[in-house]
């Protein structure tokens, strides 16, 4: 057997392993362990009957619009007419997250040239903790994403030799577009490459200058065609999708550095990070100029809080694997030339324990806290059932932003608020009025704003409770209430609301 065709086995079976171990996570549970999957089934659910997403939604906020990029959607669309939606949803974004690995390891060979560097460096890929935790029972659309991200700059590398990479380039560009605005970073990653070329005096084919042009001028054309209201409308309160303020720390904290070293992996971190500075200001290699400006960029962006923390934290990881594999190639030509290397295979097993300890367990480990923390547990799923066979259609049901879009996608009911913020009625003061609801102590106060959002129902969880700091509403006593009933009296609560504000004329 040549030797090629050992790793391409032994990379097909690192590939089945982390789909396996992904696999067991993902249908362990029933449920999904984000809101957001709710949102997509809808939207395929839609696509599926009418064939068009659900950009005008009677349930969310008690009706609003949606503008999004609706590619992901499409796909998930596609295979759900040959498997059932919600294991569909659980089987293909982890078939596209472990891919993840498949990508590293080419991307990897490119630059190193050194099969066993890439082998390795695809094994930190497959397990990025916070990678496998935000996708592996989400349905995230960053499960195709971040490895689309790294085909971009493989054929971008690609494209500094053969010009006809640039319409593979083109293609998977377009693909990152239709999938998220995000992928501004990308081409401003380009921008820094070409700028690191200019400060080291590397020539710049003019190719080069041509597609980061095309992109850049591509990508503010379509942004502009489907984002152009938007723009107009919330301006720069776009960039971070509208977040209500009290909530932005939530999405956009900044990168906390243990958190940062924990959810990417130490070993990637430091090797990357060490490539990265010897071929800044030592051996000043183009291929890796272009994935030193892509890493700039994304670092960048999420310190400026263009992107969120964890969407930034899932590029640059994949990125220090790929730079990763640099050090091992290094690492292994070093280690040649020292008495050390009688001892090679014992530092091969001490890798491997440094990735176990470092990468393997933290992924798991996040990955299992998410799922036991944020999966709707069995007596949420028969709250939300009871509020679809004991409420009217048309109610509207008062929870967490957290638990909008369960409430709409298992019971068929309106929520008051969800965590789509675009586009939504004034979500600044909608979030407040939620919240003041929730912890009010007056009750004509809480009966007002119910009465705004004309709530017919409060869907009160433990979740809610918990990031409330509260034990129950406080309006309440503890005898009952006429104004509130208690209508289901099991862990979640919910309450009917039967009392009305008279409006002074």
């Amino acid at each position: 057997m040549e030797e090629k065709h050992k790793y391409i086995i032994g990379l097909a079976a690192l590939f089945l392993v982390v789909l396996g171990i992904r696999f067991n996570m993902a249908f362990r549970y029933s449920e999904f362990n984000d809101d957001n999957a709710y949102f997509i089934l809808r939207q395929v659910e839609h696509i599926r009957q009418t064939g068009l997403p659900l950009y005008v939604d009677e349930l969310s906020y008690g009706g609003r619009t949606y503008i999004f990029l609706p590619l992901y959607h499409y796909v998930l669309a596609f295979f759900s007419l040959f498997i059932p939606l919600y294991t569909l949803l659980k089987l293909l974004p982890n078939i596209f997250a472990s891919l993840l690995m498949v990508v590293v390891f080419v991307l990897s060979y490119e630059i190193t040239k050194n099969r066993v560097a890439s082998l390795l460096s695809s094994i930190l890929a497959g397990f990025i903790p916070i990678f496998m935790s935000e996708t592996v029972n989400s349905g995230s659309s960053s499960s195709l994403f971040v490895p689309l991200s790294l085909m971009l700059i493989f054929y971008y590398i690609r494209l500094l030799d053969h010009k006809k990479y640039a319409a593979h380039f083109a293609f998977v560009l377009l693909l990152l577009i239709l999938l998220s605005p995000i992928t501004v970073v990308f081409i401003i990653g380009l921008l820094f490459y070409l700028l690191l070329c200019q400060l080291e005096r590397k020539m710049v084919l003019k190719r080069e200058y041509e597609i980061s042009l095309f992109s850049l001028i591509f990508y503010l054309w379509l942004m502009f065609v489907v984002f152009k209201n938007t723009l107009l409308t919330e301006g720069t309160s776009f960039v971070w999708k509208s977040v209500p303020s009290q909530l932005v720390s939530e999405y956009f904290a900044g990168v906390n550095p243990v958190f940062a070293i924990y959810s990417i992996g130490a070993l990637p971190l430091l090797f990357g990070i060490h490539v990265a500075y010897i071929r800044i200001f030592e051996e000043r290699r183009k291929d890796v100029f272009v994935i030193i400006g892509f890493l700039i960029s994304i670092s960048l962006a999420s310190w400026f809080r263009i992107i969120e923390d964890k969407i930034g934290l899932m590029l640059a990881g994949a990125i220090l694997c790929v730079l990763s594999a640099d050090f091992f190639r290094n690492f292994a030509t070093w280690l040649k030339k020292t008495k050390f290397s009688r001892h090679g295979n014992a530092l091969v097993v001490l890798i491997f324990i440094l990735m176990l300890m470092m990468s393997i367990i933290p992924s798991l480990d996040l990955s299992f806290i998410k799922n036991r923390a944020n999966t709707p547990k069995e007596d949420e799923l028969k709250a939300i059932l009871w509020l679809k066979e004991n409420t009217e259609p048309g109610s509207v049901v008062l929870a967490s932003p957290g638990e909008g879009h369960k409430i709409s996608f298992l019971a068929g009911r309106k929520n008051v608020m969800d965590s789509n913020y675009n586009y939504a009625n004034n979500p600044e003061q909608r979030f407040k009025d939620v919240n003041t609801i929730f912890s009010a102590i007056s009750e004509i106060e809480a009966v007002s704003l119910c009465q705004k959002f004309d709530v017919g129902y409060i869907y009160l969880s433990e979740n809610t409770l918990f990031e409330l700091g509260q034990s129950g509403l406080r309006f309440i006593p503890s005898e009952g209430d006429n104004c509130f009933k208690l209508v289901y009296d099991e862990e979640p609560l919910i309450y009917k609301v039967e009392c009305r504000v008279a409006m002074s004329e």
